[in-house]
């Protein structure tokens, strides 16, 4: 039959709407005349040999001829084994006419190709070859559709639809982005309903089988011997192309792959620089610093979430695409060479080239933002379920509850309060390891402390704004805590009633009321801890022992939970160390309700993990952990002491609050946790056992605590705020609230099939659904009447800014007299706007009036850095045991024993606010109130809030001063701060310089360039008892805190805190396939 040539380049702009219908009537009847070669590499021993060579035979196009190429690779023989018969046999059993050519191993797919044409007798000009790489198979009809689709549109390289071997519809075709990353039309495996039938004209065609124009080929050289077998479709397309080619798929011709295929990336990272070398107009010129900046930028990446691969496969291909430069532009040119009337640009998608080039990761090519949509989906399902309801209903509230601390910022009340001086003074105070607070320390706040410093610098808003932040949303990240604790249970309705039996708890509000930071971090944060744990336990419904797992569940090997969980304590710790008590409640609380369950499922990787997590958070608080093992007193690492015995009984706990003013509606939240001891079977009996096991076992640890089972007040337990605990008991009943409605449906059908049927048993049903409802109303109902004063209850007014003559200390660049002045705070530890030290000690335990007090020693307004313990300074201990004896009556001159370290003001406390403003009161007895209105050198400051009791001191001493030459009088020097640890004395006479901040043995003193010998505090002509040194008059002396020390410790925490990030974002990556994305 004699076939008229065919424009290899594709229809030129000339050609009519009537030759291009002609052309299509007449396609089917020209086909039959099309010569087909079809190439088949097989290489090693080919399993997949047999269905493709059926697949051809199959097909139903009259010129159709087979050349199978057999490469041998030892390496897949060796791995695969096997005994099976020559190629050459088993290519003779279906095709006896084929032409079987044995290539040299290792041989590429381009060199194979050439190599079958070499051997046969010169094709006709104008027609095709069909490349077949081994394990696809082509339906009955796929090559006659691709002719005819060819000759139809008068294109040179056609494909089919390509399917995966379950069936799913996996490739179409490829197009490029900016930075030539190959974009697939198909990302993921989906079911083929006909949604990419439109898109005809891609870039490229799908690898696995595709047809070429003869001539064409031959024109460009062929296949890139250095592309694989896979990629080479997508490399010649592109050429093609450029030369003017039509490039097509054809919806109707259908290809099956036996296996899928891992795209390895480093292969992904040398084609797509291959392909700007090859195939593309702007090359290197202008695309290549743009690549070459973000492949580092991927480097970076793949480094930190642990992708080497990808990170060496981005750094490798330069180099070689380098060495291979001279063939890449031998092909371009030819391609440029064979152009005709038009060059095509390539099929460019606008979006996310940068995003391919450093994650590696697979786009769609028509709708950039699919993942991102499916996932907004999803977060739109849940959020308008019954759980999503409930906790958008939640955030109202809250929001509308919180209206005037969003407002004018959360109230300035217990240990809530903001900082008055530069932010970056917690991060300074975090390197340096120092404070001013308690008269100078080295016990300073948590490391989160640091962090928030961080943050509050490149906040765009104040500080202020950046703490209401924090504290209100330590609310609602709880609630959003317990719903993904939660989650896995059931479905939405379990969500909404555990959410809402959270809120309902008073503890947050009374928190916001009260000032108490540690409470609304464990209710913040203990949800989460929950989560991770029974995550990593991995029992159903969290993983898969015992059961199957639940929504969301997530199921990890060892080490990715054993890092994760490292993690989340050395965060926790960070952020307040004393939770490390209710976190070692709730595994306690775990380990026995797993056994109480009757099952042993997952304890021993639980305990893997905790042990695991813990030391690797005990690696990166190092330092703090020495401190512990050196003797570092337990009380100093929360706020304080508590006073026992303050009513912490068994109706404290049903009523979720400690010493509130009547009971708390709070109680009816127990009743659907007790109903679901008995509502639920099986894996959620499981999950209301523990976690009825967590909340008995915080319970009972509060009321031992309260009954003194553990000994006095020393110890870590007794820094543990009472609400702390409850905070875990309020958790517990809302994880088993949530396991009691997922079956509370079954439940009720189970009650009345018990009382029968009919009227008896609807009434059961009712009876109990309306006691459910009726309860969780009940415990809800006073949030929602709190939540109308806009404040949850709390003051408006601070108190200490209410009193007179108390300012903020100094800030970077003030010059002051004598230094701060400092503030003796005495009361009850609860009411204070500072900590420090219990009043009460082992030693003097019977002074009248000081039991459950405590006092504090601040530099001026005290403020979020003074809200942790400082330790047992030695001006706290001095200052301690003067208030002590002025109180046992043998003491009449307090204020010259305290003045001596500056302490100029002395404020009693008896409420957490100023009058009329809402607070708690904590009355001093008259012997305490007695004790100081007789002292001699205290002037109380009349005109003061009946809140507090004001006393200016009149025998103060500045902080920084010279003892005069002669005389021994003190002179003030003038003290110029330049940071939290650097400061410029001025000296206003000759004598002896004496400072009382400590500790002592941590400054360095130097004038005129040479340090200062400082003199020991029995020098004759030093200070008596105190270090000093010798100083004269108009020299300026430069005061600065040695911190090398504390630095290198903060530098191993860095380093560590960076390494542990790394393995987490390592073992989360190691959760997918590394190998690259299946294809």
């Amino acid at each position: 039959m004699d076939v008229s040539p065919l424009n290899p380049r594709g229809p030129s702009v000339e050609q009519s709407a009537s030759t291009a219908e002609s052309r299509q009537i007449s396609a089917v009847q020209r086909s039959d005349g099309i010569f087909v070669l079809a190439v088949v590499v097989a290489r090693g021993e080919a399993p997949e040999l047999e269905a493709v060579l059926a697949g051809l035979v199959a097909q139903d196009h009259r010129r159709l001829e087979v050349v199978v190429v057999s490469v041998p690779d030892q390496e897949r023989d060796r791995i695969e084994g096997g005994d099976t018969p020559p190629i050459s046999a088993r290519v003779a059993a279906l095709l006896p006419n084929s032409v079987v050519l044995d290539a040299p191993s290792g041989i590429g797919h381009g060199a194979s190709v050439a190599a079958a044409l070499a051997a046969q007798h010169p094709i006709p000009e104008n027609q095709f070859l069909l490349l077949v790489p081994g394990g696809v198979v082509l339906g009955d009809t796929a090559v006659r559709r691709l002719v005819e689709r060819a000759m139809e549109v008068n294109a040179a390289v056609v494909g089919p639809k390509v399917f995966g071997p379950d069936g799913d519809l996996v490739e179409t075709g490829w197009r490029l982005d900016r930075l030539c990353s190959p974009v697939p039309i198909v990302v993921d495996p989906e079911p083929d309903q006909g949604q990419h039938d439109a898109d005809l004209v891609p870039l490229a065609v799908a690898g696995s089988a595709w047809m070429v124009r003869s001539d064409l080929y031959a024109d460009l050289g062929g296949l890139d011997p250095e592309v694989d077998e896979i990629d080479g479709s997508l490399e010649f397309c592109l050429r093609a192309r450029r030369a003017g080619a039509t490039v097509a798929v054809v919806p109707s011709a259908v290809a099956r792959r036996l296996k899928g295929i891992d795209q390895d990336e480093a292969k992904r990272s040398r084609l797509r620089l291959r392909l700007m070398l090859t195939g593309h107009s702007r090359a290197v010129s202008v695309l290549g610093p743009l690549l070459l900046a973000a492949s580092l930028i991927g480097v970076v990446y793949g480094l930190a979430v642990g992708r080497f691969r990808h990170a060496w496969g981005l750094l490798a291909a330069w180099p070689w695409n380098f060495r291979r430069l001279a063939s890449a532009r031998r092909l371009w040119h030819r391609s440029m060479a064979a152009a005709t009337n038009r060059v095509a640009e390539p099929v460019v998608v606008p979006h996310h080239a940068l995003r391919r080039v450093v994650t590696g990761r697979d786009l769609p090519a028509d709708k950039e933002g699919w993942a991102a949509h499916r996932r907004l989906n999803g977060v739109f399902n849940a959020a308008f379920g019954p759980g999503g309801l409930v906790l958008l209903a939640a955030a109202v509230v809250i929001g509308f509850g919180s209206r005037t601390l969003l407002t004018e910022g959360p109230a300035a009340v217990g240990r809530l309060r903001g900082l008055y001086t530069d932010p970056s003074e917690l991060v300074t105070s975090w390197w340096s390891g120092w404070r001013t607070g308690g008269t100078g320390t080295g016990l300073i706040g948590p490391d989160g402390l640091a962090v928030l410093g961080f943050f509050a610098g490149i906040w765009p808003g104040s500080f202020s704004s950046l703490w209401t932040l924090v504290v209100v949303g330590s609310v609602a990240a709880g609630a959003l805590g317990v719903w993904r604790l939660v989650r896995p249970v059931g479905g939405g309705r379990s969500r909404a009633v555990a959410v809402l039996v959270y809120l309902s708890a008073p503890l947050p509000y009374e928190a916001l009321r009260e000032g108490g930071l540690a409470t609304l971090t464990a209710y913040a944060v203990l949800p989460w801890v929950v989560r991770r744990f029974v995550g990593a336990q991995g029992m159903a419904p969290y993983g898969s022992r015992g059961g199957d797992p639940g929504p969301g569940a997530r199921v990890r090997d060892l080490w990715p939970d054993v890092v994760v969980t490292g993690v989340a304590l050395a965060s926790v710790v960070a952020i307040e160390p004393v939770l490390v008590v209710p976190i070692s409640v709730i595994l306690i609380g775990l380990v026995v309700g797993t056994l109480l369950a009757g099952r042993m499922d997952g304890l021993g990787r639980l305990t893997l993990v905790v042990a695991g997590g813990a030391v690797l958070a005990a690696v990166v608080h190092l330092p703090f952990a020495v401190d512990l093992l050196e003797g570092r007193d337990a009380t100093s690492l929360g706020a304080g002491i508590r006073p026992m015995g303050e009513g912490i009984g068994i109706l404290d706990v049903l009523g979720l609050d400690v010493g509130a003013d009547g009971r708390t509606a709070a109680s009816a939240l127990f009743v659907m946790p007790a109903l679901a001891l008995f509502a639920t079977s099986g894996r959620h009996l499981a999950v209301v056992v523990r976690a009825w096991s967590i909340v008995a076992t915080a319970a009972g640890l509060l009321v031992a605590r309260d009954l003194g089972w553990f000994g006095g007040i020393d110890g870590l337990l007794a820094v543990v705020e009472p609400e702390v605990l409850l905070v875990v008991v309020s958790l517990g009943l809302a994880w088993a609230s949530a396991a009691g409605a997922a079956n509370l449906g079954e439940a009720l059908m189970r009650a009345s099939s018990v009382v029968g049927k009919g009227r008896l048993g609807q009434l059961c049903r009712s009876t109990i659904l309306g006691l459910v409802v009726l309860a969780l109303g009940v415990g809800a109902a006073p949030v929602m009447v709190r939540s109308f004063d806009g404040s949850w209850g709390a003051p408006q007014v601070d108190l200490v800014a209410s009193l007179p003559e108390i300012g903020p200390r100094s800030a970077d660049g003030d010059q002051r007299i004598g230094g701060d002045a400092r503030i003796l705070w005495l009361g009850d530890p609860r009411i204070l706007p500072a900590v420090g030290l219990p009043l009460e000690s082992r030693v003097r335990q019977t002074v009248p009036g000081a039991s459950g007090l405590a006092l504090a020693v601040t530099d001026g307004r005290p403020d979020l850095a003074d809200q942790w313990a400082t330790g047992s300074t030695t001006g706290l201990l001095e200052i301690r045991e003067a208030v002590l004896r002025a109180m046992e009556g043998d003491l009449h001159r307090l204020g010259a024993e305290v003045g001596r370290w500056g302490v100029a003001r002395v404020v009693l406390v008896e409420r957490s606010a100023p009058i009329p403003e809402p607070g708690l009161e904590r009355p001093l007895s008259t012997q305490v109130i007695g004790a100081f209105a007789r002292q001699m050198d205290l002037e109380r400051v009349q005109a003061v809030n009946g809140a507090a009791t004001v006393y200016r001191n009149t025998a103060v001493e500045a902080p920084y001063s010279v003892v005069r030459d002669g005389n021994r009088r003190l002179v003030p020097a003038s003290v110029g701060r330049i940071d939290l640890g650097h400061r410029t004395l001025g000296i206003p006479a000759d004598g002896a310089l004496r400072w009382m901040h400590g500790p002592d043995d941590r400054w360095v003193l130097s004038a005129d360039g040479r340090d200062l010998p400082v003199l020991g505090s029995g020098s004759p002509s030093g200070v008596d008892g105190r270090p000093s040194v010798r100083v004269a008059a108009g020299t300026e002396v430069v005061f600065i805190l040695d911190d090398d020390s504390h630095q290198g410790q903060r530098r191993f925490q860095m380093v560590a805190a960076f390494a542990l990030l790394l393995l987490a974002s390592w073992a989360r990556t190691g959760r997918r396939a590394r190998t690259g994305v299946q294809r």
